[in-house]
């Protein structure tokens, strides 16, 4: 990725977090009328969110490969979260700097394999539940006994 197009995302990511860390630190207004604000602010959440997928899109498409690209793209269609999942991870390192040439299709499947080996270990709770008065595999049971 070349120098100008880092520092065109980082200038757009800081804008973007600087215009959020405005809005939460600005004065509350007390309670909405539900008039005028709720559909301009809906219309920034909307902009917002198409700036972060054109980002996330422009970075995915400079580092991935054609073929890893379109594996991803499968992924996504059969298993959105993973594809998140592994997108971010590529992002992250991106912007960190640990991935410095493309990324091709024998690389992503090692990733892809790593993001499955992580979701295999989530612990896994199973509910057993205790016999208290099981009469059918006591033969020597004696109801009196209970009087």
């Amino acid at each position: 990725m070349e120098d100008s197009e880092l520092a065109r995302i980082r200038q757009q990511r800081l804008a973007q977090l600087q215009g959020a860390q405005s809005n939460r630190a600005g004065p509350d207004t007390g309670p909405r009328s539900g008039g005028e604000n709720d559909p301009q602010k809906q219309q920034q959440q909307q902009q917002a969110k198409e700036r972060e997928a054109e980002m996330r899109n422009n970075i995915l498409s400079t580092v991935l490969t054609q073929e890893a690209r379109g594996r991803l793209s499968t992924l996504g269609a059969a298993k959105p979260d993973r594809a998140r999942m592994v997108e971010d991870i590529i992002i992250q390192n991106t912007r960190m700097g640990a991935i410095r040439g493309k990324v091709d299709e024998e690389a992503l499947k090692g990733l892809l394999e790593k993001v499955n080996d992580q979701k295999k270990r989530e612990p896994k709770v199973s509910y057993e539940r205790r016999r208290v008065f099981d009469y059918d595999d006591d033969d020597d049971f004696d109801p009196r006994e209970l009087l």
